[in-house]
């Protein structure tokens, strides 16, 4: 972009600003549509006229390039946020692209139950399928509601849900495994229990032989 020679230094740089500043809407535009590189060109933009307000400060009233250079870094940190953003979404969506046709469960999470210790059951029952079911609207394999209730529960979930739409954790009042098949339950885990389990018998054999105690016979060589 040439000017003209004859103009002063400041005149020169309120030009360039401009024009540089004139493309601002249309980046802005097009990073808010979503297009390809608009917030990458938007962030590369706003860069730019940092670089111009920095270089020719003197030319210019100091508070109001200052005030101006702090809006725009503060601009270009929040689109640097967004670009990072940008960036992972890109990288899932190609390694979803590369694990195409491979089996693929969205297990969704609602704590009605786990929150609403102190709610009535009924209301906890009606809260996990409102959540549920916009977790399946929005895409969702299935819908995890973990809790310790009992089998008049499971019923109204699955009821409410859909058969393999539910999926339990398995605490002391829940039905078992099998039952919980019968019943149209897609899945169930155990969570950190199972590790619980192996640490409490970690600890008390640890107790017994710190008080004296020896190894017992006939362990299971697992590893």
């Amino acid at each position: 972009m040439g000017y003209d020679a004859d103009l002063d230094a400041g005149t020169a740089v309120t030009t360039a600003l401009r024009a540089i500043g004139g493309r601002m809407p249309q980046l802005e535009s097009a990073a808010l549509a979503d297009e390809p590189d608009g917030v990458h060109q938007l962030r590369t933009h706003v860069r730019r006229v940092r670089s111009v307000l920095a270089a020719f400060t003197p030319v210019f009233d100091a508070a109001p390039v200052v005030s101006l250079r702090r809006r725009y870094s503060e601009l270009g940190a929040e689109l640097g946020v967004v670009r990072d953003i940008e960036v992972r979404v890109q990288v899932a969506e190609r390694a979803l692209e590369e694990a195409e046709g491979v089996p693929f469960v969205l297990n969704a999470r609602t704590d009605a139950f786990l929150r609403g210790r102190d709610r009535e059951r009924d209301v906890n029952v009606a809260d996990a399928i409102e959540r549920g079911r916009a977790y399946l609207e929005a895409g969702a394999t299935c819908v995890f509601v973990p809790g310790n209730f009992g089998e008049d529960v499971v019923v109204e979930l699955v009821a409410g849900l859909g058969e393999q739409r539910v999926s339990l954790i398995g605490l002391p009042d829940v039905p078992t495994p099998t039952r919980l098949e019968e019943l149209g339950v897609a899945r169930l885990s155990y969570g950190p229990y199972s590790q619980r389990v192996v640490l409490a018998e970690l600890q008390d054999l640890a107790s017994y032989l710190y008080d004296g105690g020896v190894l017992p016979s006939g362990i299971r060589p697992l590893n």
